[in-house]
């Protein structure tokens, strides 16, 4: 029972989200229903608009497992963006030093490397707090900063295309080294692998002993010392794992959509995955299809432009208040259970 009110509650922060974004296009003087229509539509209502949605589900649900995975251990990892850029400059590294002379070489070689380098990115903040009690949230937020000015620096300096007429851009991959669209969309296999490398996550944290050690080191580290788990592995271990997800992520959205490292190739996956992390703490069942939502309010943005004349940013505001109601009832929920713990505390005596 309690259970389903925390998914209602989930889905009913999602409809008041959406009802504050009504009542602001009311008093601006927009229609509300033409609006939401076109947010929908833009999103779900056509095979274009399903099909751009579930290419952003890919990092977007990455980079939500990213934080997900070390959240269950108790730490908080907004690295995910950082972790991100690490995974698609790692991919641009391998491909430029092999080449398309060998791409059954070159293929897994990205592979590696992205996910290497999201793991080592990951690493530092897993150290530090491990080791030094140094904040992982701190750390993982500032490191975004230090891998966008790494990015700024490659593709402004030794990654940068001689022929890009002064475009900060790397050099295109070569074709035999990207992933191909599926029955002419531009969805591709990642979509399926992804899917399914998530429903195993979630079933290995909710169903196997790593899991439940997992779960009891964030719910009382010192009490899992005392029973003999090793807290530092599953501390080191699942910042670890969430950097390489996130670094998997770099590595589709450059082989498959983008093709090259810009400074812009970005749209906030990262921290889009951190706000689904979030929203679906202790529901991780639910990380999904709020991964699929969150991916069609992004698309849904630039509908809004060409339809509504709204700014893009109209998403972003939407996806602000659902963070922030679902925020409020988790409180209200909170509070309202402390009370009746009293309460039922009180009759007993």
């Amino acid at each position: 029972m309690r259970r389903l009110i925390r998914v209602l509650m989930v889905f009913g922060s999602f409809a008041l989200a959406l009802l504050v974004l009504s009542l602001a296009l009311s008093l601006l003087g927009r229609s509300p229903e033409s609006t939401l229509y076109a947010m929908f539509s833009g999103a779900f209502g056509s095979w274009f608009g399903l099909t751009e949605t579930l290419l952003r589900t890919v990092p977007i649900l990455l980079c939500a497992m990213a934080a997900a995975v070390p959240a269950e251990s108790g730490q908080v990892n907004i690295g995910g963006e950082g972790q991100f850029y690490l995974g698609a400059i790692g991919t641009v590294l391998a491909a430029s030093a092999v080449g398309e002379s060998s791409p059954i070489i070159a293929i897994p070689l990205m592979v590696i490397m992205a996910l290497v380098l999201g793991m080592l990115w990951a690493a530092i903040p897993a150290i530090l707090r491990a080791y030094l009690g140094i904040s992982e949230a701190l750390v993982t937020l500032f490191l975004n900063y230090v891998a966008f000015f790494l990015l700024g620096y490659l593709v402004h300096g030794p990654l940068r295309d001689p022929e890009s007429k002064g475009w900060p851009m790397s050099t295109q991959l070569p074709k035999s080294l990207l992933m191909e669209p599926l029955a002419g969309t531009r969805l591709h296999s990642g979509v399926i692998v992804v899917l399914i490398l998530t429903i195993i996550l979630i079933c290995v944290i909710r169903y196997t002993r790593w899991g439940t050690e997992l779960r009891a080191v964030g719910l009382n580290p010192r009490a899992g010392t005392i029973v003999g788990i090793p807290v530092s592995f599953y501390l080191l271990g699942s910042m670890i794992v969430g950097g390489a997800l996130a670094g998997l992520a770099g590595y589709y959205e450059i082989t498959a959509i983008q093709h090259r490292l810009r400074l812009d190739f970005s749209s906030g996956f990262g921290y889009s995955g951190f706000l689904v992390a979030w929203i679906c703490r202790k529901q991780l069942m639910l990380i999904i299809p709020i991964a699929i939502l969150v991916a069609g309010l992004s698309v849904s943005s630039e509908n809004l432009q060409i339809t509504s004349k709204l700014p893009a940013a109209s998403a972003d505001v939407v996806q602000g208040f659902l963070l922030l109601f679902v925020l409020l009832s988790r409180s209200l929920t909170a509070m309202f259970e402390r009370r009746r713990a009293i309460r039922l505390t009180m009759e007993r005596v």
